[in-house]
């Protein structure tokens, strides 16, 4: 057994090694309220966090909490919280940058391991299964996303997969359909709706009747068990999963039919052009050779991809900063391409297999680069410092100080503090925010927000010059603390 998969378990080698520099990054972005959540899951079985005092608007939620937060994560589904919280509970791991990433990049490993084995028994060729984890694997977009707090690239990318793998078991289908869904609600119902298209496609009727109930009854069952998850929170928000799917949909008719945005299709031409430049025009054209020349057997694949792409090509979210909602698609668009190599012509599997060594050279230098850099490249792209920022905060300023700053900082701040993203762009939260500011005996007593930040209209607010604050600057943070 070890003998005939002594490749692959070479190729697990290597991508463990691809990961290191990476698993120690510093947190960004949204992360530091994944790391907090899962924190109080394995605590208090809920994933209460504070997120700052702007949400000091909201109704206290939380019961048995000894901070008495009004914060609760249901924008992020409970399985995904519950799923990384296992090994934090199971082993007592500690919560450390490393420990995290490496959680989540054990979802990843299991991903490689299955699709490996899919591989072997679809292609019947264990160089052709070797291949794919290596293109899968190595991709720059698979790294960055098997290392950052989200979704997407590791747990939802796996179970997306399984669910595939098991569409013909309905037992098995319903079960992970379910953990699916209370992963991510929207992803998993645009899988459902290419199940269900590829069965109309081939005029299983009765099949795709059955896929759908399946699917239908799945999601039934889940908002039973949200109904009396959230009764521990507030019984209003059990609809909270359909609101996450409306707001989905209204990111793109709302814009467009109240002519707020003249370009229908700008966020999905940004999201198209930065998953180009994430997985290189190497990739690209050879999906898109894959199109052109594919079997009965890929069908499924392609539709998969497309309604995936199309939707949220239409829908026009960013990615905010790397369109991390196309992970789910890549194991598919990966075996299009190996398969490119079994099904044709010798003058195209000569082109293929240039254009593949090409991808792997691109992705090999890619990383070197990458691997350099002193920033996370997971999100808030090209900024770095949150931590030395946040604790140098921390020894500067006195316990009841609060500082007007991003998560990333508060985390490593480990005090109070507003966060600024989710302050400024809500009117009553700007107008209180605004009043506790300008008075004299405030304690709020310092900006700590990335350069790009520090140069808008919105920032304006603070009047920041030489004469009230003093400047520090870590990496591409800047910090003003009034004198």
């Amino acid at each position: 057994m070890v003998r005939k998969n002594l490749l692959f378990l070479i190729f697990l080698f290597i991508i463990i090694f691809s990961r290191i520099s990476f698993l120690s990054k510093e947190y960004a972005w949204e992360e530091p309220l994944v790391v907090n959540s899962v924190k109080n899951v394995v605590k208090y079985g809920f994933p209460y966090y504070y997120g700052g005092e702007q949400y000091n608007d909201k109704t206290i939620i939380s019961k048995g909490y000894p901070d008495n937060t009004n914060s609760v994560n249901l924008g992020k589904p409970p399985f995904f919280l519950f799923l990384i919280s296992f090994p934090f509970k199971i082993f007592n791991l500690n919560f450390s940058e490393l420990v995290f990433r490496a959680v989540l990049f054990g979802f990843q490993l299991i991903l490689f391991i299955f699709f490996y084995f899919f591989s072997t028994k679809f292609f019947k060729s264990r160089f052709l299964a070797c291949l794919g984890v290596l293109i899968i694997s190595l991709s720059p977009f698979m790294i960055q996303l098997s290392t950052q707090l989200a979704i997407d690239g590791t747990v939802l990318t796996l179970f997306l997969f399984l669910l595939y793998l098991f569409i013909d078991n309905i037992p098995a289908f319903f079960i992970i359909f379910f953990l699916n869904f209370g992963i991510r609600h929207e992803t998993t119902l645009f899988f459902l709706i290419s199940f269900i298209t590829y069965f109309l496609i081939g005029k299983k009727f009765k099949k795709a009747l059955l896929i759908l109930l399946t699917g239908l009854s799945s999601i039934a069952v889940y908002f039973i068990f949200f109904y009396f998850y959230t009764l521990r929170f507030d019984k209003t928000l059990f609809l909270v999963p359909t609101e996450i799917i409306r707001g989905v949909f209204n990111s793109f008719f709302y814009p467009k039919m109240t002519h707020l945005d003249n370009n229908l299709f700008s966020g999905g031409i940004i999201l198209i052009k930065r998953f180009i430049t994430w997985t290189s025009p190497f990739f690209i054209i050879l999906y898109l050779i894959s199109l052109l020349i594919f079997s009965k057997k890929s069908l499924l694949w392609h539709i998969i991809i497309l309604i995936n792409f199309l939707t949220f090509f239409v829908i026009g979210w960013t990615g905010h900063f790397i369109p991390r909602y196309f992970a789910p698609v890549i194991p598919f668009m990966t075996l299009a391409i190996v398969d490119l190599l079994r099904e044709s012509k010798k003058i195209i599997k000569i082109s293929v297999f240039f254009l593949i060594l090409s991808l792997l050279i691109w992705q090999v230098k890619t990383n070197l680069n990458n691997s350099r850099k002193p920033y996370s490249f997971t999100s808030l792209y090209g900024n770095y410092g949150f931590r030395q920022a946040g604790e140098y905060l921390k020894n500067k300023l006195n316990k009841d100080d609060i500082v007007v700053t991003i998560d990333a900082i508060g985390y490593y701040y480990e005090r109070k503090y507003y966060d600024w993203y989710e302050t400024y762009s809500y009117p009553n939260r700007l107008k209180n925010f605004s009043h506790k500011f300008k008075d004299k005996n405030t304690n709020i007593v310092a900006v700590a927000l990335p350069k790009q930040d520090m140069q808008s209209k919105e920032t304006d607010f603070f009047e920041i010059d030489e004469k009230n604050y003093d400047k520090k600057v870590f990496g591409t943070i800047e910090i003003y603390i009034k004198k």
